[in-house]
């Protein structure tokens, strides 16, 4: 392997691990059903079982990313997170949460696009 690869290799982890960990984070609060966000969800207008749904959805797609043996598995896992970033940033928006917490979903878009980028312009066997 060469050095350069090892280096788009490491770059690649060094963007996709904010997000991976994030949506770990998520997943596992989800399924816990941790108080402070089962009452952000139902604040947001959905019902608690959502979070059951988003948690099992972004552990799936966080090791369909970890692992990438299958591409379109691992396509859809990208898109999948990126939905439910921005989906997040427009519920905020929609209940009119003024305190600017929809930007942080936007914020970690960031280095999902730069992750499936770097993913899919140099090497699909990360």
């Amino acid at each position: 392997m060469d050095e350069f690869k090892v280096s788009r290799r490491k770059l690649y982890w060094l963007v996709s691990s904010p997000f991976v960990l994030l949506m770990v984070y998520f997943a596992w609060g989800s399924l816990a059903n941790v108080p402070a966000l089962v009452q952000a969800v139902m604040q947001l207008g959905y019902p608690p079982y959502v979070l059951e749904i988003l948690g099992i959805a972004n552990l799936l797609g966080v090791i369909a990313i970890i692992v990438g043996k299958i591409r379109v598995l691992k396509e859809w896992a990208y898109a999948g997170i990126t939905f439910n970033l921005i989906a997040a940033s427009i519920s905020h928006v929609y209940i009119e949460d003024h305190t600017g917490i929809a930007i942080v979903p936007l914020l970690f878009l960031v280095p999902v696009v730069a992750s499936y980028y770097l993913w899919n312009k140099y090497d699909k066997k990360f």
